[in-house]
């Protein structure tokens, strides 16, 4: 199965290596690059599908990948400075999709129960209408629809 990309681009953090300069001084440290797409020697595999979901990451390879130094975000000054902006970079877009996530396997998880307890039978009715079984699907639909009005963390007040 061939991979192909979305994107024209491909954000890496790579171990930078440099073998003109002399012993020592090769090692650049982590660096952070915008390449195009295809890249010569650069491979990219199939997305990631934890617990059968979407997720934006997935494995790229290579070897001997020549990075111009136009597409190192920051340009010369900012290799090896790739740690640093993948913490900055992480933390912010964590914010975002580890709640939304959460929230999309929340209202996956009320979908499945929901139409598991109308057609799950017992004493010839669906279980879904059995108070215990429809007060928990209930209750999960109030977090749901909760979940949804509530202002993000910093929008809301604290006393």
């Amino acid at each position: 199965m061939a991979a192909w990309a979305l994107a024209t681009v491909v954000g890496l953090a790579f171990h930078a290596h440099d073998d003109s300069l002399p012993e020592g001084q090769r090692d650049l440290g982590i660096t952070c690059a915008l390449l195009p797409v295809p890249t010569e020697s650069m491979e990219i595999g199939r997305r990631h599908l934890p617990m059968g979901s979407a997720f934006m990451n997935g494995p790229i390879h290579g070897r001997e990948v020549f990075v111009p130094m136009d597409c190192i975000i920051g340009g010369e000054k900012q290799v090896g400075q790739g740690w640093r902006m993948l913490m900055e970079c992480l933390a912010a877009g964590r914010a975002i999709s580890l709640p939304a996530l959460g929230s999309a396997m929340q209202q996956g998880a009320l979908f499945v129960a929901n139409g598991y307890g109308q057609i799950r039978e017992q004493f010839g009715l669906p279980i879904a209408r059995f108070h215990a079984v429809a007060g928990v699907i209930a209750d999960d639909v109030g977090r749901v629809v909760r979940d949804r009005r509530r202002p993000p963390l910093h929008r809301r007040r604290t006393r």
